[in-house]
């Protein structure tokens, strides 16, 4: 019976300890030059980037995303307006608000790229996205 769970102890010490010394490693990556100013919001685990994007001079704040070294500024809902991706799933699809007329609406976009309001519910409810 001792030596059965000092086996079971030393089995289990050593998968902790592989535990343990199993890490990630990250790196930082140059978005480019993306705007007067950038911010990125979130990052999938696919290293898809997303955010918002201001140009001071063209009037325009827009959502982002970046996928492998290419930047496209996502839809908005309206001609006029402002809009912000605030998260990003592993689906690809990304949260965030689009300001048509002076109001905020909490959007998604999908994988492709399609912007859908969020019917009920307001801009600040659409900051984090998960497996749906």
């Amino acid at each position: 019976m001792k030596k059965l769970l000092l086996a079971l102890f030393i089995f289990f010490a050593i998968l902790s300890f592989n535990n343990i010394n199993a890490y990630t490693t990250y790196s930082i990556v140059d978005l480019g030059n993306m705007g007067d100013r950038t911010t990125a919001s979130a990052v999938n685990n696919h290293g898809v980037v997303v955010g918002s994007i201001r140009e001071f001079n063209m009037g325009l704040s827009g959502a982002f995303k970046w996928q492998n070294g290419q930047t496209t500024i996502l839809p908005f809902l309206s001609d006029m307006g402002a809009s912000g991706a605030t998260s990003i799933n592993d689906k690809n699809e990304i949260v965030g608000f689009s300001t048509p007329f002076n109001w905020h609406a909490a959007v998604m976009w999908d994988s492709k790229g399609t912007i859908n309001r969020l019917a009920g519910a307001r801009a600040t409810d659409s900051t984090r996205i998960h497996k749906l």
